[in-house]
């Protein structure tokens, strides 16, 4: 296939095109791949103007035996379910990897096309507040079914899960095969910079008809399976354990992605490895009242309750769906920690038992006032599922998560 040749406005987009096209080759030489990263950061940085974010890894998978998966840009934050689900901190992606489909090289996908998908992955991972997109979309979840993120020191190894559901969310709130709106794809601001809104069309026209799993038209929701699987597997983990185990070898043995590959095989260890913490648990529980720990857990909890004030405030004033969404989010980490104290201290071994019992009652009802409201729309996007679609042993579309 012949490359590009076209003379773009900036340096940093030929180079990185002149790069994709080396992919081409026989035998990619790493140094190749090493460039792609080089001019993707020169890219971000000098036309973009994105100094806290960097691409750290490309990788290029020979992928033989397994169905394309086209394109991954993975975002890379150290606890991320901790930053993205518990924190009310604006979560940056200080970095991330990029993960090419040798297939990906056999389409009749130009170079500049595959430069427009990349771009767009990454560019809509960085600056479209994708953190806050994904918390959102949990806390709907949380709040629907009354549920809140187990913070116990015995749930320390499930949050690895909650870490695949929330990055692969990331990863697909931000690709350019799960644009929810038509317009986005003709009049994309990023793309535009560079010369290259045109091109995005004709990208995701290709794509659609060659990388299984992609529908004909723009979808409307996008495909959050992995998610609502971790959660799922985050709250019953005893019961889901052992088919979840098998699951996610299958899907180990199905996916080409290097990056999957790599969540799977640590979700599976979680899976599959006794839980060894429980004396931590029964040594927590067993402190005495007096203790400097009791005390700072003593403080904490009285925090909380000094909260409740303010929460009973934004509940009968929060006129925007942001509103709401933040304070439900505040509200479902407060419920996590008064839960995990409530069921990990004996209540004879705390005279307060029944006034943190009464603190939490009261956070339930403020987080039901408040979802309440006519002003709480439920988001466009959300987790739409076919439950048993990740457990079937056919399936040759879906048990790919790509782009």
């Amino acid at each position: 296939m012949e490359y590009v040749d076209k003379n773009y406005k900036y340096i940093e987009l030929n180079n990185l095109i002149h790069g994709i096209g080396k992919l081409r080759e026989e035998n990619v030489d790493p140094k190749d791949v090493d460039y792609i990263k080089e001019c993707l950061n020169n890219l971000i940085l000098n036309v973009y103007n994105i100094k806290q974010s960097k691409c750290t890894n490309v990788y290029y998978t020979k992928n033989i035996d397994n169905v394309m998966f086209g394109l991954v840009v993975e975002p890379k934050i150290l606890n991320v379910s901790e930053r993205v689900l518990l924190s009310d901190e604006t979560v940056i992606i200080p970095y991330f990897s990029v993960e090419f489909d040798s297939k990906l090289f056999d389409t009749n996908i130009t170079d500049e096309e595959i430069a427009a998908l990349l771009i767009y992955n990454v560019m809509h991972l960085l600056k479209d507040n994708i953190a806050e997109q994904v918390s959102n979309i949990v806390t709907d979840y949380l709040t629907t079914r009354g549920k809140h993120i187990d913070v116990s020191p015995n749930a320390l190894n499930k949050m690895v899960i909650l870490d695949f559901g929330v990055t692969d969310a990331m990863i697909q709130l931000s690709s350019s095969l799960q644009i929810t709106e038509a317009d986005k794809i003709v009049n994309d601001p990023y793309l535009d910079e560079v010369d290259l809104g045109p091109v995005l069309k004709l990208a995701i026209s290709k794509a659609y008809r060659q990388i299984p799993g992609c529908d004909s038209v723009v979808e409307r929701q996008p495909l959050l399976s992995a998610l609502e699987w971790c959660l799922r597997v985050h709250f019953d983990f005893e019961n889901e354990r052992i088919l979840a185990s098998r699951t996610v070898k299958k899907l180990i043995s199905s996916t080409g992605s290097y990056i999957y590959k790599t969540w799977l095989k640590n979700v599976d260890i979680v899976l599959n490895t006794l839980n060894t913490d429980s004396y931590i648990e029964s040594t927590l529980t067993n402190v005495s009242e007096g203790s400097l720990f009791a005390n700072l857990k003593y403080n904490g909890l009285r925090g909380i309750e000094n909260d409740l004030y303010e929460f009973m405030v934004r509940a009968r004033n929060a006129d925007t769906e942001d509103e709401v969404m933040y304070a439900l989010k505040q509200i479902n980490t407060r419920l996590s920690i008064l839960d995990d104290y409530l069921n990990s201290t004996d209540s004879s071994h705390d005279r307060n038992y029944d006034r943190w019992e009464k603190v939490y009652d009261k956070y339930k009802a403020i987080r039901d006032e408040i979802a309440a409201k006519k002003v709480y729309n439920k988001r466009n996007y959300g987790i739409f599922i076919d439950y048993d679609k990740l457990d079937r042993d056919e399936n040759a579309n879906g048990e790919d998560y790509s782009m």
